[in-house]
């Protein structure tokens, strides 16, 4: 299976219940966490460990993925952007509220 480098995952982020959603698009992969503030950190472990139990089972990580249904992608769109660090642990969202 040929490499896929993915430098950048693009999120939708929403309310749920009494918590929030990280959806990504260009992998069907998503987490929550009871705060926004949370979300981010959550987010980044999951990507780690998805990636860590792929390269386990001797995959590329993310390879088997594949994008996020078309109803995230419309969401993205028609979402207005809260915050877009360049390292999700430089620089922590703003705060909030649902």
């Amino acid at each position: 299976m040929p490499q896929r480098t993915l430098e950048t995952i693009r999120t939708v982020v929403f309310p749920q219940g009494s918590g929030w959603v990280a959806h990504c698009l260009e992998i069907d992969l998503s987490t929550s966490a009871g705060t926004l503030e949370e979300l981010p950190a959550r987010l980044l472990e999951q990507l780690r460990a998805q990636a860590a139990a792929d390269r386990r089972r001797g995959f590329e990580p993310f390879a088997h993925f594949r994008p996020a249904p078309d109803k995230y992608w419309q969401m993205h769109r028609e979402a207005q952007p809260l915050w877009r660090p360049a390292d999700a642990e430089a620089s922590p969202p703003p705060k909030c509220s649902p």
